[in-house]
């Protein structure tokens, strides 16, 4: 089924993939931690011959003896984002994503499909929900980098895909019907919880529809939906679905991907929240979705005696600021000022491991005292309120980086609306979006818990994510605070849920080399 005539879009901008129907393809038991003596220790590569799976980078062909030698491989997908250190250090503890189905959406009816016989991915439990599909090296690509033999998530539960026009009409938005989006009950036991888009629209009077049913979506139903933005640096956020409040939105990690505010709902909110390895923000999106649906693995097997902690912990709210509090900064990053997020590097590039550690460190509740170099908090904030937790450090202390996230809600309702001249009728699904505002800042304290100083502050009137960075913390007594704003709040009565997680480095005397630099800024696009 296609959707109206007016998602017939051209792909603007190149390389990225057209699709029959128009819309663009984006291109693309361990102790927790304690504050002192931890150890930083470089990425090495997966060791060889170890007996748990491992993702494999595909090998190169042997030159013949007279042509030069052939350089190695490049690190996968899987070194890049620090897997192999988080396998050493966790052992069979390891999670392969076992328990949790995945979801990609990809190009037209008839040609979305992965191959299940491709070598990479035969086994998986595939199944095409749009119909019969030849298949498309772009979803093979895509969901290669997420899922078997080279994916991430070794053993996933389920995986669906879907072409874009068929999941967005019945298959499971429903958009232009008075229905709301298809949830689990509907979809059956292997919905996907966590989803991988790349594809991309420009058309930003259509998308406000499309964005509210998916916030709606994962809001109610607990779903982690990574998106990504377009590439090129002089490409604008994209309307659909990198704009979007409740999404995780995936650039590229070499910056040349799009960047800077969205403009569309609420102009001026920054984007993307991330950047993954991938080459094009098509592979480096799945791979974003791989870590979540390993989070939210390894957070079952953790909390498996406790399933009210459990649910705290896969969700979104909680995985977007576990994924994006680990994520490392390249020493280009640098928010404008005002902001708390790069304008194309986002809080910077996932990191497996560290989401891991932060996942792992957690929860921790409201007012209690952080001992933990990386944990994270979920909780709920009634307006004018704040949620003090204090930290104090004997000594100077590497990277500190904190991450607050929280859904915009949608209320929607089926509605009938009378042409009061013809007396025709339509119904449809009524959405009305809210947004309380919560702020993050650290302060200073003193033995009595009373404050110093403000020492970092990230309060935006309009994002749905806080961040706080700075490369060292010196000694001394913290309160990390969330907070809402009376003044600024327009949210007057109505409590509202958080998730906040950090991570706390030890001093490093022999920092890593940095990721590749991203493109120069001079002739960076809006």
């Amino acid at each position: 089924m296609l959707l109206p005539r007016w998602l017939a879009l051209a792909c603007f901008l190149l390389p990225c993939v057209a699709l029959r129907g128009g819309l663009a393809e984006a291109q693309n038991v361990v102790p927790p931690e304690g504050l002192p003596g931890e150890e930083w220790v470089p990425t090495d590569p997966i060791p060889p011959g170890n007996e748990r799976r491992q993702p494999n980078t595909p090998g190169q062909p042997v030159p013949p003896p007279a042509q030069p030698a052939t350089p190695p491989n490049p690190p996968s997908t899987a070194e890049l984002l620090d897997y192999g250190r988080a396998f050493d250090r966790l052992g069979d503890d390891m999670p392969d994503g076992a328990g949790v189905a995945i979801g990609i959406v990809e190009g037209d009816p008839g040609s979305y499909g992965p191959d299940p016989d491709h070598p990479a991915l035969r086994g998986l439990p595939l199944t095409l929900h749009s119909g019969p599909s030849d298949p498309s090296s772009h979803a093979i690509n895509v969901l290669q980098t997420l899922a078997g033999r080279r994916g991430l998530v070794g053993k996933p539960k389920a995986v669906g895909a879907w072409s874009v026009q068929h999941w967005m009409s019945t298959g499971y938005l429903q958009l232009g019907s008075p229905r709301p989006p298809r949830l689990a009950p509907d979809l059956g036991p292997d919905t996907p919880r966590v989803w991988s888009h790349s594809w991309i629209s420009p058309d930003a009077e259509r998308a406000v529809p499309v964005l509210r049913r998916i916030d709606f979506a994962i809001d109610t139903d607990g779903l982690v939906m990574c998106v990504g933005v377009n590439n090129g640096k002089q490409s604008a956020i994209p309307p659909m679905l990198g704009s979007g409040y409740n999404v995780i939105s995936v650039g590229a990690d070499d910056g040349d991907s799009s960047g800077g505010f969205t403009r569309i709902e609420v102009d001026g909110r920054s984007k993307p929240d991330v950047v993954a390895p991938g080459g094009m923000t098509s592979f480096a999106t799945p791979a974003v979705a791989g870590v979540a649906a390993l989070l939210i693995d390894y957070a079952e097997g953790l909390h498996a005696d406790d399933a009210a902690l459990s649910e705290r912990a896969v969700r979104p709210e909680v995985v977007k600021a576990v994924i994006m509090a680990g994520a490392q900064k390249h020493h280009r990053w640098a928010p404008p000022p005002g902001r708390s997020l790069d304008e194309r590097l986002g809080a910077g590039r996932v990191n497996l491991d560290a989401s891991l550690r932060i996942m792992q460190g957690g929860p921790i509740e409201v007012g209690e005292r952080i001992t933990r170099g990386k944990a994270w908090a979920y909780a709920k904030l009634k307006p004018r309120g704040t949620h003090r937790y204090t930290l104090e450090i004997p000594r100077t202390l590497g990277e500190f980086s904190a991450v607050l996230t929280w859904h915009r809600r949608i209320a929607g309702r089926p509605l009938l609306l009378e042409n009061q001249s013809t007396g025709q009728r339509r119904a449809l699904w009524h959405h009305e979006p809210r947004l309380a505002d919560l702020d993050l800042r650290l302060l200073r304290i003193d033995e009595r818990g009373a404050t110093i100083s403000e020492y970092l502050l990230s309060a935006s009137r309009i994002d749905n994510v806080e961040h706080l960075f700075v490369p060292e913390l010196p000694a001394g007594r913290y309160a990390l605070e969330v907070f809402r704003d009376a003044a600024a709040d327009p949210i007057k009565q109505e409590p509202w849920t958080y998730a906040l997680a950090w991570r706390l480095e030890p001093p490093m005397a022999n920092p890593p080399a940095a990721p590749a630099a991203p493109p120069d800024r001079d002739d960076a696009g809006p």
